[in-house]
């Protein structure tokens, strides 16, 4: 059994460490960086199976905010994208990493989805993502917005390419 660090206090509480732990990475696939198709995107950092919601959040454990600590052994243990993603983003205290008991998806990343007319994402509302096809490691994660009303959002000079193409596709049977 292991403590948690809650907040700026030390309250502590026992749990399994290491199944705190895996729950806490359990559902973490993405990143931000910069996009060669506009401004910021999502890329994943491993593999994301067909079907997955890759931004599917865990809910803090014990609905307390807090943080567990990763050994150098399990981050090295980790998928290497995961793995450097955690190293980027949490500074060692002591010598000792910690990471949030609410995951890594505190940001809501599905904001930062680019549009692609060919997308590896599926959604009906613009909230709930599905992977249409197994994601690579390092592939930006894209989604069609005209599929959730959201055509307003590409820009003017790119509308018409897009519906040329939309209509294309459809008249092949592809769509």
């Amino acid at each position: 059994m292991v403590s948690v660090i809650h907040g700026s206090h030390n309250i502590l509480e026992p749990m399994k460490r290491t199944e705190l732990l895996r729950h806490v990475l359990a559902d973490c696939y993405c990143r931000l960086q910069p996009s060669s198709i506009h401004g910021i995107g999502v890329y994943a950092i491993r593999v994301i199976p067909k079907g997955k919601n890759p931004f599917e959040t865990l809910p803090t454990y014990g609905r307390r905010r807090g943080y567990v600590r990763i050994t150098d052994e399990e981050l090295d243990a980790l998928p290497p994208g995961l793995s450097r993603l955690l190293k980027a983003l949490f500074v060692p205290t002591d010598g000792k990493m910690h990471i949030p008991t609410a995951g890594t998806n505190i940001v809501y990343l599905a904001a930062y989805v680019n549009h692609s007319a060919t997308p590896n994402l599926r959604t009906a509302d613009g909230f709930n993502f599905r992977a249409r096809r197994r994601i690579r490691e390092g592939e930006e994660l894209t989604a069609d917005y005209r599929t959730y009303g959201a055509e307003g959002c590409l820009p003017a000079i790119d509308r018409p390419s897009l519906d040329a193409i939309a209509t294309t596709l459809r008249g092949s049977g592809r769509v």
